[in-house]
């Protein structure tokens, strides 16, 4: 019987830094010496290993991750490839893993690696989570749960995985819903979530489309949400409110003006769980921001529901992107 194969794309990041004479840490590694320091599972193979990118994952930008998702459907239309990982920094993972989801369609198991230590650290994390990535790509059991991350013996949901702790090993979580799947020590896959609800948009993608996001503080000045639509030509803006997706006071205003002249606006929440509910009324209260005609982003960081957003306005009108994205919040609030 032969080996079951996977497939491997590099970006970068810290799994694949190390440090230069300066001390300061870059990318450095390519994926072939990535793997030559992990245990691979006894009957998989690891192929094609390609590096795409060698950059830090602050430098990714929604036409990148397009561009990935792309080159994952290429890759995984041979049929002999059971499955595939990505290696990618940490800072931005979550989008990148959520933007491959929205634009990806195969049920066969993506799974993103990364790493909190480099990869000269004495003790680096990265050659367990490249092993265990590529032992989960490899599995069979993870079809059909669309874009997984693997971390700390431990695979999340694209959807659902938020960076929690800037330098500890386990840095990520799933506030709300935990991990898909874990690893036994014996390196077995235990599942804890057996079905995840997928929603898969069959429009073709426009990486042009401008989505703005940005974050209201107390005291926040109405003008700066015109300021950046004129500025950007952003066809929607994400805010990120206040527990259940308040705002300061004013600012409801300029939503229901925003959406009078056709740009879509998205209410998330800067809480890691819990979601978004328009019960409070007043000035700049969910309620309030209903009726100006905002929708609300659930249990999605406003990071990824700028891409969500995106992925809903390409190629068509403000009104069928807001029945895109609703339907599109519906399903991914079904979650499991």
């Amino acid at each position: 019987m032969g080996s079951t194969r996977v497939a491997l794309l590099g970006t970068g990041g810290t799994i694949a830094s190390a440090s230069g004479a300066d001390g300061q840490l870059v990318a450095r590694r390519s994926v072939a010496e990535l793997l030559d320091g992990c245990d691979i599972p006894a009957g998989v193979s690891v192929e094609p290993a390609v590096d795409l990118e060698r950059i830090n994952s602050w430098d990714m930008d929604p036409r990148r991750m397009w561009l990935l998702a792309a080159r994952i459907e290429e890759a995984l239309t041979d049929p002999e490839v059971a499955g595939i990982v990505i290696t990618h920094g940490t800072d931005t993972m979550e989008e990148t893993a959520f933007a491959v989801d929205l634009a990806t369609a195969t049920d066969k198991p993506i799974v993103f690696a990364s790493a909190m230590r480099s990869a000269d650290s004495t003790s680096p994390d990265g050659p367990r989570n490249l092993s265990n990535a590529v032992a989960a790509a490899a599995s069979p059991k993870l079809r059909g749960l669309g874009v997984l991350v693997n971390t700390s013996d431990e695979l999340h949901a694209a959807r659902w995985i938020r960076k929690v702790h800037t330098h500890h090993v386990n840095a990520f979580s799933s506030p709300a819903f935990g991990p898909v799947a874990t690893f036994d020590p014996a390196g077995g896959l235990r599942l804890v979530h057996h079905r995840i609800a997928r929603w898969a948009p069959t429009w073709p993608l426009d990486p042009d489309v401008q989505v703005a996001a940005m974050t209201p503080y107390t005291g926040f000045a109405p003008d700066l949400m015109r300021t950046v639509i004129e500025h950007t030509g952003a066809r929607g803006l994400v805010l990120e409110g206040f527990g259940l997706g308040n705002l300061p006071g004013g600012l409801a205003s300029v939503v229901g003006e925003l959406t009078e002249r056709g740009v879509l606006v998205v209410i998330a929440s800067r809480v890691m769980a819990g979601g978004t509910f328009p019960v409070y009324g007043g000035d700049g209260g969910g309620a309030g921001l209903a009726s100006a005609g905002a929708l609300f982003a659930g249990e999605l960081s406003a990071a990824k529901a700028r891409l969500l957003l995106m992925r809903c306005l390409s190629g068509t009108s403000t009104k069928t992107a807001r029945t895109r994205l609703l339907d599109a919040l519906d399903v991914l609030a079904g979650g499991c």
